[in-house]
């Protein structure tokens, strides 16, 4: 494996993406809930790119920064009345933001949180994690649950391992509802021969 900080060498590699092929073998691992484009080569890596880069345009980039004004200023508010203290901004600030954005533009699903506090997250019914503890509980426990079988983790009396497949179980679970929405928005919008974002 190559690894290199020099510009010109980088441009050359991604100009000539076709002759220097991604390890799939070892990227694999990235596949926790099934194929990723990250982790495909060839045809498969063709046909998700094909799938995923219409929407990422013009029109979505105004939908973001649109949606990232207006949750911004929600904090800002809060923040305004002087009774808000925030001792990690990146952690309990601007990832709760990125993730409510990414959720509302591509999924349409606007993530609960506490009407008297805007960066408290709140579990809906069926959950025992937030979406951003879920995400997070898989994100920072990956080499975990790249590393062991999910069966394994489920029977492990080890805390990390439970909080892992806790995070691993929950953000399934987000996934899958977020998934039943949108194909639902997308029969009831073709029923009525309606435009919607992800359909086009």
């Amino acid at each position: 494996m190559l690894m290199t900080c020099d510009v010109h060498l980088v441009k050359q590699v991604l100009g000539r993406a076709h002759d220097f092929h991604a390890p799939v073998e070892v990227l694999s691992l990235y596949n926790l809930y099934g194929p990723t484009l990250a982790a495909s080569e060839g045809e498969q890596w063709r046909l998700y790119r094909k799938i995923s880069t219409p929407f990422f345009n013009n029109r979505t980039h105004g939908m973001v920064w649109k949606e990232s004004l207006e949750k911004a200023e929600r904090v800002a508010t809060q923040w305004s009345k002087g009774d808000t203290l925030v001792s990690d901004v990146k952690g309990e600030v601007m990832s709760k933001l990125n993730l409510r954005v990414i959720a509302k533009i591509f999924y349409n699903q606007e993530l609960e949180h506490d009407q008297n506090d805007a960066m408290k997250d709140i579990a809906p019914p069926g959950h025992s994690l937030t979406f951003s503890e879920a995400i997070n509980a898989v994100l920072s426990n990956l080499a975990t649950l790249f590393g062991l079988p999910k069966w394994l983790l489920a029977k492990s009396p080890f805390k990390s391992h439970q909080k892992a497949y806790l995070g691993y179980l929950e953000w399934r679970q987000y996934m899958h509802e977020m998934r039943d929405s949108v194909q639902s928005q997308l029969e009831t919008a073709k029923r009525k021969e309606e435009p919607y974002f992800l359909g086009q």
